[in-house]
């Protein structure tokens, strides 16, 4: 008897289909844009939810209570916390378009996985459209008082 073969060389025994998709699957690289693009949609949502914490966590106090819009502006230019929930607010959004941009250039990159960067463009690109969307309501309601 002989000794069984320590590695069965690849694609012996398959249809040809099978083949190419195991052959495809090894060459395939990961696309680090699209990866990248991920990790900047998912930072951009958790910094949104801080921010908007913080936002809640200011409107709740009591200094804030009853104040009309341009007393609202005015304590906003003096305190910081306001300032900073603004600010991350703006990154989100700057991470978001950031991370659809790599994501597109994920797509383009040749011999690359793409689903990774699909995902990175669905993500951000959720994002980008819904901070448009509420840029262009919040708009429209300013010039409809």
């Amino acid at each position: 008897m002989g000794e069984p073969p320590d590695r069965i060389p690849p694609g012996k025994g398959m249809p040809e289909a099978a083949r190419e998709e195991v052959q495809f699957r090894e060459t395939a690289r990961r696309s680090w844009l699209g990866l990248v693009s991920i990790v900047l949609g998912l930072l951009a949502l958790l910094v949104l939810c801080g921010s908007l914490a913080l936002s809640a966590a200011l409107s709740m106090s009591p200094e804030m209570q009853g104040l009309s819009t341009a007393e609202t502006m005015a304590l906003a230019q003096q305190n910081p916390a306001i300032l900073l929930s603004s600010v991350m607010m703006l990154a989100t959004v700057f991470c978001a378009f950031l991370g659809l941009s790599l994501g597109i250039g994920g797509l383009f990159q040749p011999g690359a996985r793409k689903a990774v960067s699909i995902a990175g463009i669905a993500l951000n690109g959720l994002y980008v459209c819904a901070f448009g969307s509420l840029f262009v309501l919040g708009i429209a309601l300013q010039l409809a008082i």
